[in-house]
């Protein structure tokens, strides 16, 4: 396992060890890496050795990450906050695991895509799907689409 990222404030600081402690503790040094910070340019090694990805927050508004994982193809658990589950619901290519049973419902979901290769497969194609219709270039025609009719319908702008 790879847990990648830094923390950026004395409350992370403290997950981050206590995180680090149970590691040691379960004795599963050997099989848990803490990666720390990935620099821009580290991003697609770390991706392209990721089989699942984990987004386990408390709170969100949007994530870039989830973004990121997307465009590199990768089956994704969140948690099942208001932000994901209206991604889930409009794309359909996250799976996520409930805040309120925590750890068990999470770690029933990792086992599930990770025994699941058409579930995974599934989320895989999904996750393509909402990248190719959340790209800039699909952004920027559904804005100019309606300047493009206006502009065709007055010819006093021309």
């Amino acid at each position: 396992m790879l847990i990648a990222g830094s923390w950026r404030n004395l409350r992370q600081l403290k997950y981050y060890r206590c995180l680090q402690n149970k590691v040691k503790s379960l004795r599963l040094g050997s099989r848990v890496t803490f990666y720390g910070y990935v620099k821009s340019d580290e991003i697609p090694i770390i991706m392209n050795a990721t089989d699942i990805a984990i987004l386990p927050y408390k709170r969100v508004t949007e994530s870039g990450v989830l973004h990121l994982y997307a465009a590199y193809s990768l089956p994704i658990i969140t948690s099942d906050l208001d932000a994901f589950r209206e991604i889930k619901m409009k794309y359909d290519c996250i799976e996520t695991f409930s805040l309120k049973l925590g750890h068990r419902d999470l770690a029933r979901k990792i086992q599930m895509l990770i025994f699941n290769n058409d579930k995974r497969k599934y989320l895989i194609a999904k996750c393509k799907d909402m990248v190719n219709e959340t790209s800039w270039a699909n952004i920027a025609k559904k804005h100019l689409m309606p300047y493009s009719e206006i502009l065709a319908d007055n010819t006093n702008f021309t």
